[in-house]
């Protein structure tokens, strides 16, 4: 009996940067490390004063834990009073509590992203930009093997890597590789992939087998097979890092393209909601699809017709 072919969008990583308001910096590293400092619904706890043995030290940088009232880890926060980033800090979300269930409506689960707007805006923080953002598609059947046997059809399919054709099959692809792991005995079956674009912000795409990572490096990670509720089907993924400059790049691209599309929203360009949209299913599928798309693609030679990683992953070809 054929697998029915599921796929879920889901943010795996997720650091934000944040404005901090004048004096800031200076009221916040006054606490020592380990100290509570609690808030109407959340708390923050100090885990580094950035003093180190030091108490006379003048710190340039605060990290501080985020706890929920129900005792979750939200995430933490890093402040900054560093030549570097003065008058900024960094939010990351801890893994957890991006896969676990605060609600559920018409169907789709929503984590507990949404709670870091009403703690920033008590702390007086405001949004900078989306410094790092890891959204994957998680499918439950091995498009590893699919991709790779696209890869490997240069007969049938054009391959298209960060805009260029391949032309020679025999010249190693530029910006991507394949990584087996191993035992002494044997060799992994299947690899990971990964496409990525020369420069140092550009996006990044991994291609692996996320139960097996699970089981053998994370198994703590077990409430991520919880969230996708694939049963006893194998998660694969398709993780894709998008950093500040390609997040603007897709703003500039919705906002170019809405007014003439019928599957971009025009409110999907505004900046200021990017922060709520990235909950939404409808948001992170086209987000992913368009940096996936910019990485690699493959058209069909008889046909013309692209084949899309989108496509692989919902069933739609190969």
């Amino acid at each position: 009996m054929a697998v029915k072919k599921r796929i879920n969008f889901n943010i795996d990583k997720l650091k934000q940067c944040y404005n901090q308001p004048e004096g800031f910096f200076d009221e916040i590293s006054q606490y020592p490390t380990n100290k509570y400092l609690k808030y109407e619904h959340f708390t923050l706890h100090i885990i580094d004063d950035g003093r180190g043995e030091n108490s006379d030290k003048q710190p340039i940088m605060v990290k501080a834990n985020v706890i929920l009232s129900d005792g979750t880890l939200l995430g933490n926060f890093v402040f900054h009073h560093s030549a570097e980033y003065d008058g900024r800090c960094f939010f990351t979300f801890a893994n957890s509590a991006l896969y676990e269930t605060t609600n559920i409506v018409c169907g789709e689960k929503y984590n507990h992203q949404s709670e870091l707007d009403f703690i920033a805006s008590t702390l007086g923080l405001t949004i900078n930009n989306f410094t790092t953002i890891e959204l994957a598609a998680d499918v439950n059947f091995n498009i590893i093997a699919k991709v790779m046997k696209l890869i490997k059809d240069f007969k049938n399919y054009d391959m298209i890597v960060n805009g260029r054709r391949i032309t020679d099959e025999n010249r190693h692809i530029d910006n991507y590789g394949e990584y087996y792991g191993r035992s002494r005995a044997k060799r992994d079956r299947y690899p990971t992939l990964y496409f990525s674009q020369a420069k140092s912000d550009g996006l990044e795409l991994k291609i692996y087998d996320k139960t097996k990572e699970i089981n053998e490096e994370n198994p703590h990670k077990k409430y991520i097979e919880d969230w996708n509720e694939f049963g006893e089907q194998k998660i694969y993924r398709l993780e894709l890092t998008i950093k500040n400059e390609q997040f603007k790049k897709w703003l500039e691209y919705v906002r170019e393209n809405a007014p003439t599309s019928d599957h971009l929203l025009a409110e999907w360009g505004d900046f200021e909601l990017a922060e709520g949209l990235l909950t939404l299913r409808a948001y992170k599928c086209p987000l992913w699809q368009f940096g996936a798309d910019r990485l690699v693609y493959f058209r069909s030679k008889a046909t013309n017709d692209v084949v899309s990683l989108l496509d692989i992953a919902l069933g739609a070809a190969a």
